[in-house]
């Protein structure tokens, strides 16, 4: 419902790309932006107090007394013991340096003791209010690891020192796979692992934490019992030798009064910290086009017969509609990933191999996608060459995985690619790729160099090179979160970001922030094209995220009777290049992102809060006219601003143009008028014209829990100051 511009708002300005969608803080209160300069250097310095660590960015303190430790052992003595930066002989110089980022001072601060030394280095920037902070363990004595390495661990009220305790939420990325979400929580919740970026934010300062690199380790964030760690993974019973050095990765954090300037800021820095190692060939279909899986229409129930059915089906929808067909899961031998090799296909589903399915695909102008999990060893591999196996989990023979750093064993990869190709498949769906490191998740792997991080790191090298060598487009799933070193490998051009949707492509409560925010990131930091998972078209929540994230669009098993209309309308409700929004805001159960539509501003606006929230829409054109995407209605006389109220548990798209309605939508008082003479009931979906109109409706049970219930982009009622 529209109304005057409220008292209590949120605002999202929609100008040009370069502006990002603010609020106004309120009188008397000091602002701290990402990007200005720093009057005095000092304003942007290291204290430290009992060799205690106190970093000061933009003049005040963002992190107080925090400590650097580890707990470990050695063979002369095996009674674990701690090595704390608060316990040992600190050594500390200072040095002005200049590099990319700009001027800035490099804080070196040593730590000796008997068995080990321990190097840390914090480089503050001025310029951007901004630090990077890492660590070097120099043993001098083969030492055991007994815990991970706190790289910086202080008590809860050393972050933001000056913010009141009650005004601080934590936002971070839930585990390391597609099955967590998203969450804003209260800063006294238990969290007992979170995946960078983490935020620490209160009612108008924020202060950012992120990895920029994954080499080796894994980073990550607890809080537990009042105290906050960021560690690096690292195992018990891990062993480095003398003089054998144990780097952390880089942590950049940076404080600020806006959202998305530290989202942002920290995605072109790690995007910066983790250059590509070859140039990017292939060609992102999935970033301009929609396409079909069969995995819900069929769940690997697959033979030759059913793929050129569902081709024939897909065909006869608009071009503009569909452009790739993703073969899933069950063209080896079942459903249940058994296969025999990768690069032969099941005779009894498919007697002539895969060439009339590829053949009909590419003369109906789709792109052919083939599902794989090439990390684990098939039948044929297991019983010839056992000697390429690493290791097994609870079924050996279905469960098997390969040993990547074997030559012979990625030369057999290579040469299922070179099959794979020659067949005349353009693309791959590589699923299962945090599983090839399961055989590493061992002290023993580890000591011998290979890591969770660097395994994983090896097979996206594999993946990326035979990709570009082969001209394959591939599609990942199953990728684990929190490796900014993903940014390396651009010929993996998409990524999966969320879990199964519910019932098929329904999502739930928690989905619709985690799709958003994970794909506004993974596009952002990895140039990569997000797959939030909506497979089903028949939710508009899924529709509208779809289009939020500019991620791949998937039928499912709606595809066989997906009408024109809407099948149209889920391909073209995308951004412009870079097909994902510009900007993305988020607190808890409020969303909202924006950006350009055919040229047009848009936003959309979810809420999945349990009270009635009032936005204005700022910086249009001083007249124009407005789509509303959900009610598919137009209304005009829109000047400068527009304003808005969201019913709880509701979702808004908003489209600002000049000239013809997008979609050939009628005006809103015409669609009332058809509404009016509707029979009462419960029709959801109105055919006009060849389009839909899509009625607001809502599934039951519409909540989510209640440490998510918090506010978003900042308003006054609440939070009054911190920028969306």
């Amino acid at each position: 419902m529209k109304h005057p511009r409220a008292s209590i708002q949120v605002a999202l300005l929609l100008l040009a790309p370069a502006i990002l969608a603010v609020l106004p803080l309120p009188p008397g209160t000091s602002e701290v932006v990402a990007g200005t300069s720093a009057s005095q250097t000092p304003a942007d310095r290291i204290e430290l107090d009992g060799n205690a660590m106190t970093i000061l960015l933009g003049g005040q303190a963002v992190v107080a007394n925090a400590t650097i430790s580890f707990d470990f052992h050695t063979q002369a003595k095996p009674t674990p013991r701690s090595f704390s930066s608060t316990s040992t002989v600190g050594t500390f110089t200072n040095q002005s340096i200049v590099d990319a980022r700009g001027s800035g001072t490099r804080y070196s601060i040593r730590y000796d003791g008997a068995d080990a030394r321990l190097h840390v280095t914090v480089t503050v920037y001025p310029g951007s209010h901004a630090a990077m902070l890492n660590a070097t363990i120099e043993p001098l004595t083969s030492i055991t690891f007994d815990s991970r390495l706190h790289l910086l661990s202080l008590d809860d009220s050393g972050l933001l020192p000056a913010v009141p305790r009650a005004g601080i939420r934590l936002s971070y990325f839930e585990s390391d796979n597609i099955w967590g979400s998203y969450k804003a929580v209260d800063f006294s919740t238990t969290v007992w692992w979170a995946r960078t970026p983490i935020l620490v934010d209160g009612p108008s300062t924020g202060l950012l934490f992120g990895a920029l690199t994954s080499e080796k380790w894994e980073l990550e964030a607890t809080h537990l019992s009042g105290r906050f760690t960021i560690e690096n993974v690292i195992i018990g019973g891990y062993t480095s030798g003398a003089g054998v050095n144990v780097s952390s990765e880089q942590l950049w954090m940076q404080p600020g009064s806006t959202f998305s300037d530290l989202f942002l800021t920290y995605a072109d820095e790690a995007r910066a910290a983790n250059q590509p190692v070859r140039a990017r060939v292939v060609e992102n279909f999935f970033s301009t086009a929609s396409g079909a899986c069969d995995w819900y229409s069929h769940y690997g129930n697959i033979n030759e017969a059913s793929v050129l059915e569902e081709i024939d089906v897909l065909s006869k929808l608009p071009a503009t509609t569909r452009n790739f067909y993703i073969m899933d899961d069950g063209w080896g031998s079942d459903q249940i990933c058994l296969y025999v090799n990768w690069s032969s296909w099941d005779p009894a589903k498919f007697p002539g191999g895969i060439t009339a399915c590829v053949a009909k695909a590419h003369a109906a102008g789709l792109k052919f996608v083939v599902w794989n999990r090439i990390g684990f060893a098939p039948t044929w591999v297991q019983q010839n060459h056992p000697d390429w196996v690493s290791a097994s989990f609870s079924e050996p023979l279905k469960d098997s995985l390969f040993n990547l750093t074997k030559p012979e064993v990625q030369s057999y990869i290579a040469a299922v690619f070179d099959a794979w190709k020659a067949q005349g498949i353009d693309g791959l769906k590589v699923d299962f790729i945090s599983y090839v490191a399961g055989s590493t998740w061992n002290a023993a792997a580890w000591s011998a160099g290979k890591t969770r991080t660097t395994y994983i790191n090896l097979f996206l090298d594999i993946l990326d090179r035979e990709a570009a060598r082969c001209n394959l487009t591939i599609l990942l799933c199953g990728t684990p979160y929190g490796y900014p070193s993903l940014a390396k490998f651009p010929n993996l051009v998409a990524s999966r970001v969320t879990g199964d949707s519910a019932s098929q492509g329904t999502f739930l409560d928690w989905q619709v922030p985690t799709a958003l925010m994970r794909s506004f990131w993974w596009a952002r930091a990895f140039n990569h094209t997000p797959d939030p998972d909506a497979y089903d078209t028949r939710d508009s929540r899924s529709v509208l995220v779809t289009a939020a994230t500019g991620g791949a669009v998937y039928y499912g098993n709606e595809y066989r009777n997906v009408k024109a209309g809407k099948a149209l309308f889920t391909r073209d409700l995308r951004w412009d290049a870079p097909a994902v929004p510009d900007n993305v805001a988020y607190r808890g159960d409020l969303l909202a992102c924006r950006g350009t539509w055919h040229g047009s501003p848009t936003a959309i606006m979810v809420n999945l809060g349990s009270t009635t929230e009032a936005w204005y829409i700022g910086g249009l054109p001083a007249s124009c006219s407005v789509l509303d995407v959900v009610e598919m209605c137009t209304s005009g006389g829109v000047g400068g601003s527009y304003a808005i109220s969201s019913a709880p548990g509701t979702f808004d798209m908003f489209i600002f143009f000049t000239g013809e309605a997008p979609f050939g939508a009628l005006s809103c008082a015409v669609i009332a008028g058809i509404k009016i003479a509707l029979v009462a009931g419960s029709i959801a979906l109105l055919g006009i014209a060849g389009f839909l109109l899509v009625k607001k409706i809502h599934p039951s049970g519409f909540r989510i829990k209640a440490e998510n219930n918090r506010g978003v982009l900042e308003h006054a009622r609440s939070k009054g100051a911190w920028h969306g």
